[in-house]
């Protein structure tokens, strides 16, 4: 009994619930492939593996002649960012053009550049007192409110939210909406 409390309380934490006892009628490898640390999943509670590949739109994207506030501690200072995919490839002093031809480019200057903004506690679909009852409750109202709520956050430089109660799968549904970029 330990052995399977012990996993299952493993299992809340990956995000699935699957018995490692082989009287449970799982086989090694149909639970290893939950257990590997070295698989990768996605960030949300739900641990759902995530499909080998490149991540991120397609093409280099130049963000051009702006200052750099990196959020190290470092002054803000001018230079160019060179993204390929997701990721940031380079940072290049200023004057330096050494991306290829086909790059999309975006002229910032005069402009601060710095990582998003992070929200460590939200509740998308929360409601205010003065909504009825039955929009509250509504899990349609409630996936309007979350969007809207996450085009204010990116209005305001807010590019991760932490969701920490909202209701239903809401907040998953959004997520992966977002992740296929619709």
């Amino acid at each position: 009994m330990k052995t399977v409390f012990a996993y299952l309380m493993s299992a809340v934490v990956l995000g699935s619930v699957v018995f490692s006892d082989p009287a449970f009628g799982q086989d090694r490898q149909e639970r290893l492939r939950y257990l590997d640390p070295l698989t990768e999943v996605s960030d949300d509670p739900r641990r759902i593996p995530v499909p080998p590949g490149p991540k991120g739109p397609d093409g280099i994207l130049v963000i051009r002649g702006g200052r750099i506030f990196d959020g190290t501690g470092t002054p803000a200072r001018e230079g160019t960012l060179v993204i390929e995919r997701n990721k940031i490839a380079r940072i290049l002093e200023p004057g330096v053009n050494d991306w290829p031809d086909s790059a999309r480019v975006i002229d910032v200057a005069g402009k601060t550049v710095m990582p998003g903004l992070i929200d460590m506690h939200t509740h998308l679909t929360y409601t205010e007192q003065s909504v009825p009852t039955s929009y509250a409750l509504s899990e349609a109202d409630q996936t309007l409110r979350a969007i809207e709520r996450l085009r204010f956050f990116i209005e305001c430089g807010i590019t991760s939210v932490r969701d920490v109660g909202s209701a239903g799968e809401v907040p998953f549904r959004l997520k992966d909406w977002v992740r296929q970029r619709r």
